[in-house]
């Protein structure tokens, strides 16, 4: 086996899991961030906490922070799975474009134990005409806000319909994981491209 082929098969791999594992979890957590799960009346309230939600500029190349009330205590992947939601959900500031188009759902999130975050979107969510600059501030907001608000976060792949792609809509590498800096630092540090 090649180490280009052994390299495929371990993505193809990654996604099968991220998305089997999506799939349970998914429902319940969009259910949850509904409102409509049939056991949110009887279970008892989850206490709330800021999480920070970041969001490209409408102009230039900032990111513009929203603070968002997520449950304060829920596990890592679950904690992941609220805040990719409160990313798909439009930002309140109008100064803030939304990441992704309205009525978006991803197709599935899982937190590795190597802290690597996937996210698997749908491809139409990509597929819009995106240029260079839209395309670099969705990987940096999606970036930033896994690494300031889930725990343990270390690098972020992006899957398109369960799938690597060579490229993400047209222009930046997708064939790797984007490294997250360290606390604190401005967004990804690249690719880590094979």
């Amino acid at each position: 086996m090649t180490p280009r082929t052994r390299s495929r098969l371990l993505l193809l791999l990654a996604a099968v899991l991220a998305a089997v594992l999506a799939a349970r979890g998914w429902r319940a957590a969009r259910a949850r961030a509904a409102g409509t799960a049939p056991s949110a009346a009887a279970a008892p309230k989850t206490p709330l906490g800021p999480v920070s939600c970041y969001y490209p500029a409408r102009e230039g190349f900032e990111l513009v922070e929203e603070i968002r009330q997520l449950p304060a205590d829920a596990a890592p992947t679950d904690r992941l799975r609220d805040v990719v939601a409160a990313l798909h959900r439009p930002p309140e500031r109008p100064e803030a474009a939304p990441l992704f188009p309205e009525g978006t759902i991803p197709r599935g999130v899982f937190l590795a134990a190597d802290g690597t975050a996937y996210l698997d979107e749908p491809a139409a969510a990509l597929e819009r005409s995106l240029g260079v600059r839209e395309e670099l501030l969705l990987v940096r907001a999606i970036a930033r806000t896994l690494l300031k608000s889930v725990p343990g976060t270390r690098a972020l792949v992006i899957l398109v319909d369960g799938a690597a792609r060579h490229r993400l809509a047209l222009h930046l590498p997708a064939h790797g994981k984007y490294i997250l800096p360290a606390k604190g630092a401005a967004g990804p540090s690249g690719s880590e491209a094979r």
